[in-house]
């Protein structure tokens, strides 16, 4: 009975160590998005219910065009270390100076969408320049 029970792979088990040791880059990357909207004072997506007034942080991760028969619009997805958000600009195939790893501030009124989930429609927003990004 005691010769069924599968015993820990050793291997495995120092895989887990390690991982907790040396942190991937992922993990690095979302702790620094956390530390700069802490640093900009802006609300972490994680904490944020539909219908409020919010002001965002992160960088933007993916940047799609949607073409519709009546409005086209533009679609990004900001990350800030703490869950993603969608930013819908309607009416606009580009906007110069968005682009995927830029880092915004945004602000605007969050709807929930079945499709996008959190989504702010044709949010204000500002390019922020980051101190790492230059060395």
């Amino acid at each position: 009975m005691g010769e069924d029970t599968p015993k820990p792979d050793l291997q495995e088990q120092k895989k887990g160590e390690a991982s907790k040791m040396f942190p991937s880059r992922e993990e690095v990357a979302a702790v620094d998005e956390r530390q700069a909207s802490q640093t900009l004072g802006t609300t972490p997506i994680c904490e944020i219910e539909e219908r409020q007034r919010v002001r965002v942080s992160g960088i933007l991760q993916a940047l799609t065009f949607v073409p519709m028969a009546q409005s086209p619009s533009l679609r990004g997805q900001l990350y800030d270390g703490t869950g993603f958000i969608s930013l819908i600009w309607t009416g606009r195939r580009d906007i110069p100076g968005i682009n995927v790893g830029v880092h915004l501030v945004a602000n605007g009124v969050v709807v929930a969408d079945r499709i996008h989930g959190l989504t702010i429609m044709n949010p204000d927003y500002s390019i922020v320049a980051r101190k790492d990004a230059d060395g």
